[in-house]
């Protein structure tokens, strides 16, 4: 694996360490893979679900891709509109568009849900 020179991650000053399993460990759900995506679909399986939750990540949490981009949240598709409705139909495209615009939702409830207090900035782009 190549090193990790994210300046994210420099940011934190702070080191986590990497835990081994040093057993087998039995759950309902694995997830694989500890970078943002990963860790959100963990947290809503917990949170809405009975299910025990194993997540697992070849480093540490947080500093893969989403280390090197922070965890990036971009709200929009890099692709017109018109050709995900020729695609898809205008119904699937709406709802697409709608799903992907929500996730700021989704972050403000983890956020007020778990009390975090990392940092988070939000800004407006233009494609």
């Amino acid at each position: 694996m190549l090193p990790n020179h994210s300046p994210w991650i420099h940011q934190l000053n702070r080191t986590r360490p990497v835990t081994p399993l040093e057993e087998n460990l039995v759950a309902d759900v694995v997830v694989v893979g500890a970078g943002i995506a990963g860790t959100a679909t963990a947290y809503f399986t917990l949170r809405d679900t009975d299910h025990s939750v194993l997540l697992l990540d070849a480093d540490k949490v947080a500093h893969g891709a989403t280390g090197h981009n922070a965890g990036q949240l971009t709200t929009y598709f890099e692709r017109s509109f018109a050709s995900m409705v020729k695609e898809f139909g205008l119904s699937l495209a709406c709802e697409g568009v709608q799903a992907v615009e929500s996730t700021w939702e989704l972050i403000d409830e983890i956020v007020k849900e778990t009390g975090l207090t990392t940092p988070i900035h939000r800004f407006t782009g233009y494609s």
